[in-house]
């Protein structure tokens, strides 16, 4: 099956609950890995600290984007010895996407040569087994899903924040129901290939970006859901979404 047969729909910052029940995001923890109470300042506090109402959550297949990157990366190190003659983390601190950057292009590819297995690449029943497995987990945990977008080699997410939750730690917990959703329907990119040893499909990590507001989240919303249509595939349209915001900020 192609993909138009498909039926679809960075930071871990310190955050506690707001009184109303959302949550509070600290600017300086998110980029300078220490607290607002550590500084001392107060009126810092006061400026940089927003409500969080939902995440932005990014995470790769194995072999997609590599730390890195002659583009540039969100990664700060390069973990896999086999990867370090090809430089160091290509660190960077844009929001924005990073695929159209002028690079050294012989040099991504032959980093990516040195991989130790071939880079995943979802089909179509795989994606759709992801998005499923997602949407499933979601239903049982209480998650409420905005926006969707498995691709061939990423994910996109439109997640609403939970207290006592990082961004971090949904995608650690969306990977896992992403890939038991694949084993379920027998379709693990390296299932095949390599036996019961299955590794993961995804990179490590991931990204998380957080949106404060109801128009931050719905421009990221129109961002997912037109990703496939920028890569040349179908829009997606996934049951388990909910249009509406309903989160009290």
């Amino acid at each position: 099956m192609g993909w138009g047969g498909v039926g679809w729909g960075r930071s871990g910052a310190a955050y506690g609950p707001r009184v109303d029940g959302g949550l509070w995001a600290c600017v300086s923890c998110r980029w300078h890995g220490g607290s607002v109470a550590a500084s001392g300042d107060a009126t810092i506090a006061a400026m940089e600290c927003r409500p969080i109402i939902a995440w932005h959550l990014v995470w790769c297949a194995y072999g997609f984007w590599l730390p890195n990157d002659p583009r540039g990366s969100w990664s700060t190190e390069v973990q896999a010895e086999h990867l370090r003659p090809f430089g160091e983390a290509t660190k960077v601190s844009v929001k924005r996407s990073l695929a159209a950057n002028k690079h050294d292009h012989g040099l991504r590819l032959r980093a990516k040569s040195s991989l130790k297995r071939e880079p995943v690449r979802l089909t179509a029943v795989q994606a759709r087994a992801v998005g499923t497995s997602i949407g499933v987990f979601a239903g049982d945990h209480g998650l409420v899903l905005r926006a969707m977008a498995v691709m061939p080699d990423h994910v996109h997410l439109i997640v609403d924040a939970l207290p006592g939750m990082t961004g971090r730690g949904m995608i650690v917990l969306l990977k896992s129901a992403a890939t038991r959703g694949m084993n379920d329907a027998g379709v693990h990119p390296y299932r095949v290939e390599l036996g019961d040893r299955v590794p993961t499909p995804w990179a490590r990590g991931g990204w998380d970006r957080f949106l404060h507001t109801e128009s931050e989240v719905a421009g990221a919303v129109r961002c997912v859901e037109t990703n496939p249509e920028r890569s040349g595939l179908p829009r997606q349209a996934w049951r388990c979404l909910r249009s509406a915001f309903t989160r009290s900020v």
